[in-house]
């Protein structure tokens, strides 16, 4: 279980809690688990990381479940998602990444040149109709090569641009 609290994550693993604010927050990593273990969620890590440290973390596979074999353990990086399913047969493992909402949450930058429409709106001040704008000047310019070209789209001025880049990286 993850208990966020203003000015301090907290990270609860049985009776014990564990205080991470005193890290420094380039040091903590976060990496989401969902699917077939017990305690899905986001878990935070002071340190490097695995994917065998993270299913721990969770609890574990569901009962009955066992990793498959062959299953090589990979360090984790920051804003990673994890989906473990089984069909009672067969364990899949996939990665990819948790939403945008959830790694702005976490201070995780999200990519300007690869966000969708709804993941550009987990940043204050991008709506629906700006992100799409966004989405639009990035397919006509193939890809931004500087955070400082989002000015260059109507409905963002040096105000909003200097508030979007510390969320964005390209």
């Amino acid at each position: 279980m993850i208990l966020v609290f203003t000015g301090f994550l907290a990270l609860k693993s049985g009776a014990a809690t564990t205080k991470v604010s005193d890290h420094p927050r380039s040091e903590i990593l976060f990496a989401q688990i969902t699917g077939d273990v017990r305690y899905p969620g986001v878990y935070s890590f002071c340190s490097n990381a695995n994917s065998v440290t993270l299913i721990q973390r969770a609890g574990g596979l569901r009962s009955g479940i066992a990793v498959p074999e062959g299953f090589k353990e990979f360090s984790l990086k920051s804003g990673i998602r994890i989906n473990i399913r089984s069909n009672g047969e067969e364990v899949s493992i996939s990665e990819d990444t948790m939403s945008a909402h959830y790694r702005i949450t976490l201070r995780i930058p999200i990519s300007l040149n690869g966000e969708s429409e709804k993941g550009l709106t987990a940043i204050t001040g991008i709506g629906e109709a700006l992100a799409y704008a966004i989405v639009r000047e990035r397919e006509k310019r193939g890809g931004f090569e500087d955070l400082n070209e989002i000015i260059a789209i109507k409905g963002i001025g040096p105000n909003l641009a200097e508030k979007m880049k510390r969320y964005l990286v390209l």
